[in-house]
């Protein structure tokens, strides 16, 4: 065997490994597409719901403006995600630099809690404005200054149920997990 032989060899192996990792990277991004467009469709929905009953809660006005603003933001968290993952994926890679990596990695972050934060304050808006009228809204008739479309409170209601819990779940697991680390630190 002579040495182009051997070169074509290598150059075709590794044309083949380079397939391989492509392949991989195209499998991981279409899985979380499909998780993203699985997770996004609360957020679309409660964007949909929003906007397609604007004027139909005159119990409280705000809780169809709190949907669109929930469902944009959250929209845009999504997303702003899956663009930082799927640029991690091609771009990172390449970066030589470390330091440059974590202005990115920094950045990505603050945008987050921020995000994260407003977040925080709004579900508490929301639930200002959804828990005060649970007794009082009437779902029958447009007419009165109690009525909220019932699709719209609904949603709304089963949201903010959703999301305190998904928040009381999240610290009750860093509590266990906080719990784990100082007792196998002090056996230590």
């Amino acid at each position: 065997m002579d040495s182009t032989e051997r070169d074509t060899g290598k150059t075709v192996q590794t044309m083949a490994a380079r397939i391989i990792e492509i392949q991989k990277s195209v499998k991981h991004i279409i899985i979380a597409s499909i998780i993203l467009i699985i997770v996004s469709s609360v957020p679309w929905t409660s964007l949909i719901i929003g906007i397609l009953n604007i004027n139909q809660c005159s119990a409280q006005r705000m809780i169809p403006i709190w949907l669109i603003v929930v469902g944009v933001t959250t929209i845009v968290l999504f997303y702003y995600w899956m663009l930082y993952l799927i640029c991690g994926i091609w771009c990172c890679p390449r970066i030589d630099d470390v330091k440059q990596i974590y202005i990115h990695l920094a950045a990505v972050f603050c945008i987050t809690f921020i995000l994260f934060l407003f977040l925080c304050a709004w579900m508490i808006a929301g639930c200002v404005w959804i828990f005060t009228i649970k007794s009082s809204v009437n779902f029958s008739d447009p007419t009165s200054n109690n009525y909220c479309h019932s699709l719209t409170y609904n949603f709304s209601f089963g949201l903010v149920i959703t999301q305190l819990s998904l928040a009381g779940l999240v610290c009750c697991l860093n509590c266990c997990v906080l719990m784990i680390y100082m007792c196998s630190s002090a056996s230590d």
